[in-house]
């Protein structure tokens, strides 16, 4: 039974993370032929990513594997249709992007012009906006494209159970935690529901770190490998900072692949160095190769100040360490520039002290400054094991400098993929002898779950609860037409479209409106019914 369901799992997780790879590759070439077939690209992506699921599995497991790849499918997709984007950035630009690359926007031959996010869609990374583009287009309503947001936080749950049951046989509580710990980021769960796509980076992130601890523990065979290229691609296209997170992950694996399997190391160079060429001169040829040629940097407008734009005013002057500190030992909140941040008791936690979409301040959750502490005492003691635990120490610190290098440190959504360094370090308690470290090691990973939980149920309630009340709005002015006054969120007249409210956009007064909550940190929307 267990090696059934080890096998499932790996199917799974290389099932759903080629078929979020082949969305990208079909409508990527066929933006290059001038093309535009996002429900072909999208349909063809499924029948391939099902049948290399399939391919190494007897009937039996074949059946059950079907069963859970449906059921992650149409969950993914329901809850996406069902649960409205309300947030600032997914209604703002992302979707809008969504939407402008499903009807046929080519941004290798056009750019688009005077609009407010011109420069952001000419210059910005694609590969989110481009899968979203197929989901919609076959789906038929735009928040079908935060599927993708599901379908790649499955995928590393199930490679997490492959890798925790399968590779490391720790007892079925552990896998469980620790998968679920993984694939449930405090960053991902927060924005799951919306189309911020920091998510998908964290998600994309760990799926890279895991496929390279399997390719050292178990070798190079060809699902790690097709693994490993395909989600350098997709990481490294998702945002500028995803180029520069794997090209840190591939310099610390390469230095692994060295000490430790010497034999492998010309492969796993030119398999990387392969990744790196596609992932930048093929599927990032707009932008890294377009920004160059038009404004002489790859990272352009990023290479200009934009996260100081946004510091709390008394973190300017800190250096990233600082900063770090003092976020995370803060409240869990949103945060101006003219704010300025305070510390806050460890121990003492709000109602409302909790990571969401726009937290911008500890956003890991309001226990994350406990798990800080906890952690960074396993940290010290874990040295005096240093032999037993070093590998494990090395990938910690290699993930943390990940973190620490960006000036947006302070900011969860900017440094997702932190959140695995106290995860690491409970695994690295649980690999020391010493029994005392073992019992720190379940208290961190206690808090841990905590922390995660109630980031997850709160998100989830809050979610449904803006849901309910938008859609006893929505019943009012069904099968209706409309003017309405959204100003920059443009897709939010999609949204209503899809509904069966057909909306010309004008400005009304306001005593002649009704007005739609979009959300606390959205806008307004003025709506007069004809």
């Amino acid at each position: 039974m267990e090696k059934i369901y080890n096998s499932i799992a790996f199917s799974l997780f290389f099932s759903l993370l080629t078929f979020v790879f082949l969305n990208y590759f079909f409508q990527t070439t066929f933006i290059f032929l001038n093309l535009n077939y996002p429900v072909f690209s999208f349909f063809t992506a499924l029948v391939g990513s099902i049948t290399l699921g399939l391919v190494n599995l007897n009937k039996s497991k074949k059946y059950r594997f079907l069963t859970y790849y449906v059921f992650i499918l149409f969950f993914s997709v329901t809850a996406s249709i069902l649960l409205m984007d309300s947030s600032y950035d997914g209604l703002w630009y992302q979707l809008d992007a969504v939407s402008k690359i499903k009807n046929g926007w080519n941004f290798i031959y056009e750019l688009t012009r005077g609009e407010e996010m011109s420069e952001v869609f000419n210059t910005y990374t694609k590969a989110p906006w481009i899968i979203g583009a197929n989901s919609y287009a076959v789906f038929g309503y735009i928040d079908a494209a935060k599927c993708f947001n599901w379908i790649l936080l499955f995928s590393l749950a199930c490679l997490s159970f492959f890798l925790f049951n399968s590779v490391f046989q720790y007892k079925k509580i552990h896998v469980f935690l620790f998968s679920f710990l993984v694939a449930f980021n405090p960053v991902t769960i927060s924005q799951v529901f919306t189309y911020y796509i920091d998510g998908q980076l964290a998600s994309l992130f760990s799926i890279i770190v895991l496929l390279m601890v399997l390719y050292i523990k178990i070798g190079n065979i060809k699902e790690i490998i097709i693994g490993i290229i395909t989600s350098i691609c997709l990481l490294a296209n998702t945002k500028v900072t995803g180029l520069i997170y794997s090209g840190i992950l591939s310099t610390g694996f390469i230095f692994c692949v060295f000490i430790l399997k010497k034999e492998q190391f010309r492969f796993t160079f030119l398999m990387l160095f392969g990744a790196f060429g596609l992932a930048i001169f093929f599927f990032g040829f707009n932008p890294y190769v377009t920004n160059t040629i038009r404004h002489n940097h790859p990272f352009y407008p990023m290479n200009k100040p934009f996260i100081e734009l946004h510091e709390p005013s008394n973190l300017v002057e800190m250096n990233n360490f600082q900063k770090a500190f003092y976020s995370y030992f803060s409240k869990s909140t949103y945060v101006s520039h003219d704010d300025s941040v305070k510390l806050k008791n460890p121990f003492n936690f709000s109602d409302h002290d909790y990571a969401t979409a726009e937290t911008r301040t500890n956003g890991f959750g309001s226990f994350f400054s406990l798990i800080l502490i906890v952690s960074l005492i396993i940290l010290m003691v874990s040295f005096f094991y240093f032999s037993q635990v070093k590998w494990l120490l090395f990938l910690g610190c290699i993930i943390a400098c990940s973190a620490l290098i960006n000036p947006g440190v302070w900011w969860a959504r900017y440094v997702p993929q932190l959140y695995l360094f106290p995860i690491i370090l409970v695994v690295i308690s649980l690999a020391i002898t010493n029994s005392s470290v073992k019992k720190l090691g379940y208290l961190l990973l206690t808090l841990l779950c905590i922390n995660t939980l109630n980031t997850m149920l709160n998100i989830s309630f809050q979610t449904v609860s803006k849901q309910i009340s938008i859609n006893d709005q929505l019943n009012r002015f069904e099968n209706k037409n409309v003017c309405s006054s959204v100003g920059r969120f443009k897709v939010i007249n999609l949204q209503l479209n899809e509904r069966g409210i057909h909306t010309v956009e004008k400005c009304l007064p306001p005593e002649n409106c009704e007005s739609l909550k979009w959300g606390p940190d959205t806008t307004c929307i003025s709506i007069s019914g004809n």
